[in-house]
């Protein structure tokens, strides 16, 4: 506040705009001020929850909606561990003092009182950033903030945080250029100390970014129901320049994604160049992986590699019931499959990979070191190697998948007719449902949330596969609201995002797009509506005859 021997003038953001306010005589502030202290100090003894309101045009002392902080930066500074920030509806990110950075981070928590920082509704406040590149914190809670960086170009990205948890967030990345991403955790420790036990949960990434969803040097942290689109991407010229992801686990050991949807990133008109690896979710590198997993995910129409497994000759990733379809921009022929794993071993069960028909494309792919395992999974339409380097191999339905050798079990009828309906489930009473190990499904079922809501990794229930529906996919309304924005000269109107009605009669959702993406109308257990009476067009990339 800047003080005068006359009026007092402040920033005040109303609507997302800067003006200033007018407030009475130096004295008179004077005597205001010491009745804000005073009642803030009372009230700090006995309340740990404090507002923040932008919009605020009297005094502030953060006790209520009404009085609270005018930025983010003075909620913030207020702030004891363990106390709760809740932010005015609205949309802030022109408004100063609303961002989250060094040296305006709040305190730490404790395992018992976490420092949290919401939103006064899910998804109704919007701030610009945030940004800690190493100052590190602990036992901090940031729940539905839309992060939006446009105005800024910034990532929102956490160095150096543990035992942390975001739900319901939105990160909408601006034009950042060059080794720059969405949104994530990473840190400088090649020992995984000083990144662990973090938590995304129901959360978005899309806009701009080298990778979407980061993680670097972790160890058990965790991306839950957490959805991932690549809109732009400007490399700068730089070595690394077309190597861009949705979820990345950079030398992470015990990085767990569950039900996390990468999808519609194959405009590729809107990113600098594709070069080498590009694609969905890529786990591991050269520095060495272990304990990493993907359980109950799905790929569509990502680039080149909608999964990419690798480390440095040693530890084990595991894949169950995940998906990949649609991948319309193959890479280069060594480095373009539904899977791809290299110098690491991992198994996979309960795999479907559907249309990859682009010139070298692959099914299954293993090279280097560590062994790889396939089965009860199906794969239809690739171009080149339907598998190749997978040893064991087994109960693999297989149909127009190029060539290979599969092993015990394995069939070869079209799925489409004989039990693949819908990409999430296969159908009772038809031979697929039969077709796997012990007379088990070939084939995913991605039907049920894993993980009991906000566990972090170890806790009880974190990986358990509850009995609770994951369609409609959570928050799905809102978040195609939400993605309908993106950065500036991208047009959103595509995919999921797309204006329509879905086969079963209902507007297009994110639940209708992907249970339909094989032509079927959605089932009406899960999505509402009336199924129309035109038979669909054959899904695109597919063969059926």
């Amino acid at each position: 506040m800047q003080q005068g021997y006359g009026n007092i003038n402040k920033a005040l953001c109303v609507n997302g705009k800067i003006v200033m306010k007018t407030s009475g005589k130096m004295a008179v502030s004077k005597i205001i001020n010491s009745f804000i202290f005073v009642s803030a100090l009372s009230a700090r003894l006995m309340a740990a929850t404090i507002w923040c309101n932008p919009e605020n045009t009297g005094a502030e002392n953060g006790l209520s909606e009404v009085t609270g902080y005018n930025t983010l930066r003075e909620a913030i500074a207020s702030m004891a561990g363990g106390d709760t920030i809740v932010i005015s509806s609205g949309d802030w990110t022109a408004c100063p003092g609303m961002s989250i950075e060094h040296p305006y981070l709040p305190p730490s928590g404790s395992p018992g009182a976490y420092t949290k920082i919401h939103a006064k509704s899910d998804w109704e406040t919007r701030v610009p950033y945030i940004s800690d590149q190493g100052v590190g914190r602990s036992y901090v809670e940031i729940r539905g903030i839309v992060f939006d960086s446009r105005l800024n170009p910034t990532s929102h990205v956490v160095v150096d945080w543990h035992h942390t948890k975001f739900i319901r967030c939105g990160f909408l990345c601006g034009k950042v250029i060059g080794n720059n991403h969405c949104a994530g955790f990473g840190s400088a420790d090649s020992t995984r100390a000083t990144n662990q036990y973090n938590l995304m949960e129901e959360c978005m990434a899309w806009g701009g970014g080298r990778y979407m969803f980061y993680c670097k040097y972790g160890k058990y942290n965790i991306f839950r129901r957490c959805i991932a689109r690549h809109d732009y991407h400007d490399g700068g010229g730089g070595q690394d320049d077309g190597q861009i992801f949705n979820f990345r686990a950079y030398a992470c050991d015990y990085t767990i994604y569950q039900n996390c949807i990468s999808l519609d990133s194959d405009r590729v008109e809107n990113f600098s160049s594709l070069q080498s690896e590009a694609g969905g979710f890529w786990i591991g590198d050269s520095y060495g992986a272990e304990g990493n997993a993907i359980f109950g995910s799905i790929s569509i129409r990502d680039v080149h590699l909608p999964y990419y497994v690798c480390s440095n000759g040693t530890g084990t990733a595991v894949m169950d019931n995940c998906v990949a379809l649609d991948v319309r921009v193959p890479g280069y022929t060594t480095l373009t499959a539904f899977i791809l794993k290299s110098n690491s071993g991992l198994d996979v069960s309960h795999f479907l990979g559907l249309g990859g028909l682009g010139t070298g494309f692959d099914g299954f792919y293993g090279k280097n070191l560590g062994s790889f395992t396939v089965k009860n999974s199906i794969l239809r339409d690739v171009a080149e190697y339907g598998i190749l380097g997978v040893a064991d191999n087994s109960y693999i339905n297989h149909y127009n998948a190029g060539i290979g050798t599969f092993g015990t079990g394995s069939t070869t009828y079209d799925p489409l007719a004989n039990g693949l309906k819908y990409p999430l489930r296969i159908e009772t009473g038809l031979p697929l449902a039969s077709a796997g190990e012990n007379g088990y499904a070939a084939g995913p079922a991605i039907l049920k949330k894993i993980g009991i809501a906000e566990t972090l990794y170890g806790e009880q229930g974190w990986d358990e596969i509850t009995g609770e529906s994951i369609w409609p996919f959570p928050n799905e309304n809102r978040v195609k609201l939400l993605m309908q924005q993106t950065v500036d000269g991208i047009s959103t109107n595509a995919g999921f995002c797309a204006n329509g009605t879905g086969l079963y009669g209902g507007p297009l959702t994110l639940t209708s797009y992907i249970w339909e993406y094989l032509g079927n109308p959605c089932p009406a257990d899960i999505c509402s509506g009336t199924y129309d009476n035109v038979a669909p067009s054959s899904p695109s990339g597919l063969t059926i005859e």
